[in-house]
């Protein structure tokens, strides 16, 4: 009974434990709303998708990429000296693999638009020496004959 009792408890310990680490594992998430119309961007919506931490590629800031296949992602990049960049996927450069480098991406920097708000916040989470990451972007830009407006999240990026 005893034996039963303890090989229980430790069963029990064990599914709680791999539920926790596949949490910790699970990618980060990108919701909001970001909508471009026109110009070099051309017109599309980014609702969800998911979202990486930039150590990854040696930068403090977030990636996000909208659903399989369809080209758009976002990332934020902090410069030290220059402040936020949002680079955006021009999505029909890449509309089957957004992060090959195929992929052209039109900088956008603080000056360039009406309204551009980003923060990234760091958590309390480390999985494999990298930092999982939280933020927003709230843009309103004109571009040449086009806009790119909305406000997105990134949480969990890891």
């Amino acid at each position: 009974m005893l034996r039963a009792t303890c090989l229980a408890i430790t069963i029990a310990a064990l599914a709680s434990c791999t539920r926790e680490a596949n949490t910790a594992f699970a990618k980060g998430e990108v919701a909001g709303n970001l909508t471009s119309e026109g110009g070099k961007l051309g017109d599309w919506v980014f609702n969800t998708g998911t979202c990486y931490s930039g150590q990854r590629e040696q930068y403090f800031g977030v990636i996000g990429y909208g659903p399989e296949k369809d080209g758009t992602a976002v990332k934020l990049i902090k410069d030290p000296v220059g402040g936020w960049t949002a680079v955006v996927n021009i999505a029909s450069t890449c509309a089957t693999q957004p992060e090959r480098s195929n992929c052209r991406g039109l900088p956008l920097k603080q000056d360039d638009c009406d309204l551009f708000e980003a923060n990234v916040q760091r958590t309390n989470t480390t999985v494999n020496d990298i930092v999982k990451l939280n933020g927003t972007l709230h843009i309103d830009c004109k571009i040449g004959d086009g806009t790119l407006k909305g406000k997105i999240s990134f949480s969990g990026c890891h």
